[in-house]
């Protein structure tokens, strides 16, 4: 008889993280094997809730045509799983999954999905943050912990940018919509 999600009741096919729902199952990672095990099954669980989303959204649209609606609600229910997502113990894994989460924070407008930074982006630089946090307790004199501090800093940068980018498109929204209407 197969396991189950302990959440969804869907056939385990990993060993830590269920794949349909992002649970962790039962099992815990105790070595930095199991623990690169775990970041791997993380990642694909993420990229199977990202699909399931865009799936339950498009409502049988052409593949490859996402809208602005259907892409923010995948990267939201992406940012949700993250949240939640089990943090690794040892450096190695600490260390590796930081890179990971950082990976991904570009820190740009897409005016066709968000003004400024995602729901995704905000969370991941949140996850990288903990994870920095509990390498440099774990060794704080890792030339890895300062690196991965700049590399923090430079992509906390970027989002802030794009959101004073986007305070500014705002604020010059406004002011266009206030003078059209009072030439009006």
């Amino acid at each position: 008889m197969s396991q189950t999600c302990p959440s969804c009741n869907a056939p385990l096919q990993s060993r830590f993280i269920c794949v349909f729902c992002g649970s962790p199952t039962s099992a815990h990672a105790q070595t930095v094997d199991e623990e690169f095990e775990l970041l791997a099954e993380l990642n694909r669980a993420a990229q199977a809730i990202t699909a399931k989303a865009i799936d339950a959204s498009s409502n049988g649209l052409v593949k490859g045509t996402l809208s602005p609606v259907i892409t923010a609600r995948a990267t939201q229910a992406t940012a949700i799983f993250w949240q939640t997502a089990p943090i690794p113990r040892t450096p190695e894994a600490l260390r590796h999954a930081a890179y990971e989460a950082l990976a991904p924070i570009v820190g740009r407008i897409n005016q066709q999905t968000y003004f400024g930074a995602s729901p995704l982006e905000i969370t991941l630089l949140a996850r990288a943050e903990s994870l920095i946090g509990y390498l440099e307790n774990q060794d704080p004199t890792q030339s890895d912990v300062s690196r991965l501090k700049r590399l923090f800093a430079d992509k906390k940068a970027r989002i802030q940018h794009a959101k004073r980018k986007t305070m500014v498109l705002w604020l010059g929204i406004i002011i266009a919509l206030a003078i059209g209407h009072s030439l009006t």
